[in-house]
């Protein structure tokens, strides 16, 4: 158990400082526009920088992943990570709300769950409106991308991403969901 709070606290501090040294490079632009269309582009440029880095680090990881898995769909994997949280929009969810959110989760779940409750009536940019956002991101993201015209491959992940797995989850969900735990 301890060496569990360890590993999340190394996790969530390495997620921390590379949120506020977030920068797209072009090796990042460059992968972005192999994979994603224009409508597609859109959905990722309407997230904030740190959240693009994010997704960015997670299509990262399951590229790596899909090495030990030549029989998965790589691009509608690829393109399901880079656009995964896709429902945190920028200015919604800041590195610093992000920070709350995680540690009350962690230390004060009723805390969390009010914040939730009460973020739902909130504008847009105060915690207890990140806290709504973050709770309902996965499955307003694809809505989103529903919208914007994504296959439903993709959608069903974006809308799955944080659901506990069952036995008959498909590979791509669990690779996808692995890359997220790990960025």
């Amino acid at each position: 158990m301890f060496e569990k709070v360890i590993w999340m606290f190394y996790t969530r501090i390495k997620q921390f400082f590379s949120a506020i040294n977030s920068t797209i490079n072009s090796k990042d632009q460059h992968f972005i526009l192999l994979y994603l269309n224009l409508k597609e582009q859109k959905l990722f440029f309407d997230m904030d920088v740190p959240t693009q880095k994010h997704c960015l680090n997670v299509a990262y990881t399951c590229w790596e992943l899909l090495q030990n898995h030549p029989k998965i769909n790589k691009e509608v994997l690829l393109k399901a990570a880079l656009l995964h949280d896709c429902g945190k929009k920028a200015g919604e969810v800041t590195t610093l709300h992000r920070v709350a959110i995680v540690l009350s989760q962690a230390f004060m779940p009723n805390f969390a769950k009010k914040m939730i409750q009460q973020g739902q009536t909130k504008s847009a940019g105060t915690l207890s409106n990140a806290f709504y956002i973050q709770s309902i991101h996965s499955n307003r993201g694809a809505k989103i991308a529903k919208k914007a015209q994504v296959p439903a491959s993709i959608i069903t992940l974006i809308e799955q991403h944080h659901d506990h797995l069952n036995k008959n989850a498909p590979m791509e969900l669990i690779l996808l969901q692995q890359a997220d735990n790990a960025n």
